[in-house]
């Protein structure tokens, strides 16, 4: 209406927690110039109503957005949220992303010329490449691109990380194992929900799950616009494969002698969007974040059971993420990590992500979004 003043918008998109299931993420609070730093804030509270209410009409467990500014984090707990200060958000934008990719080569990829096979699909690289740039994106679209990288990945994972048994002469005779990464699909529930649960052990807070194997059925795997996505790492156990200095396979890593298969690890990951204001912004310590409009990949958790870490499968599922991200035309891929786990952040600054510092994550789980909105309407 011509009569109308825009004075504030939020951002919002739906995530996902692996734990409690459906949240939504607010990536950006905007305002009018006009409005000074009171007004903010109250626009803030009233854009935050709206958004709890939607989030309690679509039972949502959480409502979840970030801050850089110290002053917001008071106003916030203030009307009751949570303040995760134990959470850093790490990145990777395009450049970074690009530059962690060139680093394939020197993790015994090189070897994919010589094992290099193609898989059955109806669209080449280029051909996905060009439907993503006009946005025609959709589940299926999505599930070709995952199958795509990951079958290009498999060609030299399967190589470079199985497990040879060797005869009495010390020779090498059968391939008894290898790692495998694939799709997750509706039939996989049970196994995301054990790796969950085994992740939650780790993070020593089991009885925070409260999500079940029917929640990520009915929210990953039906309809066209799915809430998570989730690539699955598998040990193959095969039962008497004769080695000779390669593999041979039907050209989609599916061997006949396979014994049996258990998913051993997973990237849990969903698409969001972020809102630019238009311009770089400086942070209080100096680093400079080049702000931009687009989807982006979120990953909400990466795991892998203790027993077949240090064999190269979280490295591997990286790089199928980054490829994955790549080719959505992503402006970049976002994960956070506890601030104790020293061997996590080890890791993802060995492969060259970035910490986001300053960034302050709160949400209201669904008693807070309830006394948010008692607060609320008391207030009237």
């Amino acid at each position: 209406s011509p009569s109308c003043t825009l004075w504030g918008i939020a951002m919002v998109h739906f995530s996902y927690s692996t734990w409690k299931g459906r949240c939504l993420s607010i990536s950006r609070f905007a305002y009018a110039k006009e409005a000074n730093p009171s007004e903010e804030l109250m626009l803030t509270s009233l854009l935050l109503r709206s958004i709890v209410n939607l989030g309690n009409a679509i039972n949502c467990s959480r409502i979840v957005w970030q801050t850089h500014d110290p002053k917001a984090v008071l106003f916030y707990e203030k009307i009751g949220a949570e303040v995760l200060k134990e959470w850093l958000t790490l990145h990777m934008d395009k450049d970074g992303l690009n530059s962690f990719l060139q680093t394939r080569q020197d993790w015994k990829f090189c070897q994919y010329q010589k094992y290099g096979h193609t898989g059955n699909f109806s669209k080449t690289s280029s051909e996905l490449s060009s439907q993503i740039y006009q946005d025609q994106l959709n589940k299926s679209t999505i599930d070709e691109i995952v199958d795509t990288c990951l079958v290009w990945f498999n060609a030299v994972f399967v190589h470079t990380r199985c497990t040879i048994s060797t005869d009495k002469d010390g020779k090498k005779s059968k391939i008894t194992s290898f790692l495998r990464m694939r799709r997750a699909t509706q039939s996989d529930s049970s196994h995301i929900f054990n790796l969950v649960k085994g992740l939650a052990i780790f993070e020593r807070d089991l009885e925070a799950v409260t999500v079940t194997e029917k929640d990520y059925e009915r929210d990953g795997f039906r309809g066209d616009r799915p809430l998570f996505h989730c690539i699955l790492l598998e040990e193959v156990k095969l039962t008497d494969y004769n080695y000779n200095g390669e593999l041979k396979n039907d050209g989609d890593n599916n061997f006949k002698d396979t014994e049996s298969s258990s998913a051993i690890g997973m990237a849990f990951w969903y698409l969001g969007y972020s809102l630019s204001n238009g311009h770089a912004e400086t942070r209080d310590n100096g680093d400079t974040i080049n702000d931009e409009t687009g989807r982006f990949l979120y990953l909400e958790d990466l795991f892998i059971e203790d027993a077949y870490r240090r064999r190269g499968g979280g490295r591997a599922m990286m790089y199928a993420l980054a490829d994955i991200c790549r080719k959505l035309n992503c402006i970049s891929m976002v994960w956070q990590a506890l601030d104790w786990n020293t061997p996590a952040l080890a890791f993802y600054e060995a492969i060259g992500a970035k910490i986001i510092k300053g960034c302050v994550t709160l949400r209201f789980d669904k008693i807070g979004m309830k006394q948010f909105s008692r607060q609320c309407h008391d207030q009237e």
